[in-house]
């Protein structure tokens, strides 16, 4: 039974739903149709299985009042009502939901009314023709709608229904929020204006309880309001859907967060596949971003460090959890840190020894491996991979200074300098960043003596106190960038990082520059240098020890060509690196330097 007012409308609905195969009666007149639905069991099967019919716009149409009574009647209780309305009125709403087996439709939304017909009568709807196509198969989406008319509820049901999402329906918030805790739904969509609450409300104890806050919550309005569009952003929802708006753009904004929430998805079943595998290591691996800050840590790792199994390491600063200090217990600042310097500059390390500390403060001799981690070319940070030493759990200071710092000067050794020259060697390959080795070979004398090892040499408590002034000289200069070691016999190393060559040399002349000027402060010594300079970037075939080599002979090049002189290792040059004398010199000491630097020359 068809029943429309308006001829323009009536005959479109015919149309439309015998071009499915339904035989459909319309009438004009509410009291037509009366007539016929009070008489239909008169004649053997010819009742009617479904009623189709347009709200009547005021209740003052002839036999309008009565069709609506008609179909509250006992006889017809269970006989599926669809309503079609131009808008939703609160008396159009009111009798839809008193009623069973009925359905509000917009009239805009007509078409959707064949799906409604089809399952309010029971057929099947799998092999309807017109559906709408999904990008996805929807099943892996559970959705919950909250909402306290019967129409939306049956609506949003059916649409949803139709493009393969599971979907649930509630009317009260009461119900919503106890159905999403007694289920894993991951969208709610819920009206604003619920009978006991609201929707901002409800969507804000959905995503305060840990059971749900999982969800993705949408809020349902009937009208475009800031007030309703803001409480409800406030309260966590990410999405204001109008009851008004077409199908195409409720399905495109669900989609759009189905969309969303599969790739969460996604993010965490990687999470948990790569935890399983990394838990599966025997040694303790962690992920750090390019600043240091953790990104994941295997069981493996928490077991070694004394951590429990639900700490929150991700997002804290590495350095500052594991490697803070050095083996004395003495504070290392993370620029001082060969650990984190390799973080930040896509520095790779085989096999070395270092020292960690669990979360009670103890120190334990590790084997590390730190490798960048590059994702889609780009490194975004750095794997680091650490077991502890078999012969001994906590590190003997003596031995962790013996194998990596210099006893006399306190800095890197030539064994661990030349280790973190070959790692810049083969970053600097990878990355063409642009750095320089630097060797600044010292000699100490008596004052009056031009050479080292001439008829009057210092004693070797002097000569040692001296190769630390140096040390301090060169420490108190160390960019925090650069990376410096005693290589032994007076000789320095400096890896310097730079932008252009001139940075390097300025390096150099500022460095040699401040030993003369110690040099200038001694009564009874004195110290000359020579340097060799090598652009790393340039000799990147060369491998640590062929490099120092080369930078060496170039030191001795430059001692030959003069005193505070420096041998450009790239294209055989020398360069003087103390500034021009002046004329006339107030300082007897420094005209006497000057002049033996010259005779020199």
């Amino acid at each position: 039974m068809l029943v429309e007012a308006s001829a323009t409308m009536r005959y479109v609905l015919q149309g439309f739903y015998e071009s499915s195969d339904y035989e459909v009666h319309s009438f004009s007149s509410y009291v037509e149709a009366s007539k016929a639905l009070s008489s239909q069991y008169t004649t053997f099967e010819t009742e009617y299985q479904c009623v189709i019919a347009g709200w009547p716009k005021s209740r003052k149409i002839e036999g309008g009042s009565e069709f609506l009574k008609l179909l509250e009647a006992p006889d017809f209780h269970d006989l599926p009502v669809i309503i079609l309305a131009q808008d939703l009125r609160a008396d159009t709403r009111a009798w839809v939901a008193t009623r069973d087996h009925t359905v509000l439709v917009p009239w805009k939304a007509y078409q959707s009314s064949k799906n409604l017909v089809n399952k309010l009568i029971g057929q099947d709807i799998s092999q309807e023709a017109e559906v709408f196509s999904s990008k996805f198969p929807n099943s892996d989406i559970s959705i919950l709608v909250v909402d306290d008319s019967p129409s939306i509820r049956y609506a949003l049901s059916d649409l949803l229904n139709l493009h393969g999402y599971k979907v649930s329906v509630v009317d009260t918030a009461e119900k919503g929020l106890v159905a999403a805790q007694q289920s894993n739904f991951d969208i709610a969509i819920i009206d604003f204006y619920l009978e006991e609450s609201t929707g901002d409300e409800l969507c804000s104890k959905l995503l305060s309880d840990d059971k749900t806050q999982h969800m993705t919550c949408a809020i349902l309005t009937g009208t475009y309001s800031d007030h309703i569009i803001h409480r409800s952003l406030r309260a966590g929802a990410v999405e204001c859907m109008f009851k008004n708006e077409s199908s195409e753009l409720l399905l495109a904004r669900i989609d759009a967060i189905s969309h969303l929430i599969r790739g969460k998805k996604q993010l965490k079943e990687d999470h948990n596949r790569l935890d399983a595998i990394l838990g599966s290591v025997k040694d303790g691996v962690y992920g750090v971003d390019k600043k240091g800050y953790l990104t994941f840590v295997n069981s493996r790792a928490k077991t070694l460090l004394g951590y429990a199994e639900d700490s929150n390491l991700v997002g804290k600063r590495a350095h500052d959890l594991f490697h803070h200090s050095d083996v004395s217990g003495k504070p290392v600042p993370p620029e001082a840190c060969e650990i984190h310097r390799a973080y930040a500059h896509e520095i790779t390390t085989q096999n070395m020894d270092g020292v960690f500390f669990d979360y009670q403060g103890k120190a334990i001799s590790v084997n590390y491996t730190i490798r960048p981690l590059t994702l889609e070319g780009t490194v975004a940070g750095s794997i680091v991979e650490f077991s502890p030493k078999e012969e001994s759990t906590v590190v003997d200071p003596r031995t962790w200074n013996n194998l990596t710092y210099d006893a006399l000067t306190g800095l890197m050794n030539k064994r661990y300098f030349e280790s973190f020259l070959n790692n810049e060697v083969r970053r600097t390959t990878r990355s063409q960043a642009y750095t320089s080795l630097l060797i600044i070979d010292v000699e100490y004398c008596a004052r009056g003596h031009q050479q080292v090892r001439a008829v009057k040499p210092v004693s070797i408590a002097k000569s040692e106190n001296m190769v630390r002034t140096v040390a301090r000289v060169l420490t108190d200069s160390f960019r925090t960038t650069d990376l410096i070691g005693y290589l032994g016999n007076g000789q320095f190393g400096v890896i310097i990082t730079h932008n252009h060559a001139e940075d390097a040399l300025y390096v150099t002349r500022k460095l040699i520059q401040k030993i003369y000027a110690v040099s200038l402060q001694m009564k009874f010594a004195r110290l000359t240098c020579a340097a060799g300079l090598l652009s790393i970037h340039k000799f990147a075939q060369f491998s640590g020890s062929q490099m120092l080599s080369k930078t060496q002979l170039g030191c001795q090049i430059a001692k030959h060509r003069g005193l505070y002189h420096a041998f450009l290792c790239d294209n055989n040059e020398t360069f003087p690196c103390l500034p021009k004398p002046r004329e006339k010199s107030h300082s007897p000491i420094a005209s006497r330097q000057h002049k033996a630097a010259n005779s020199a020359t």
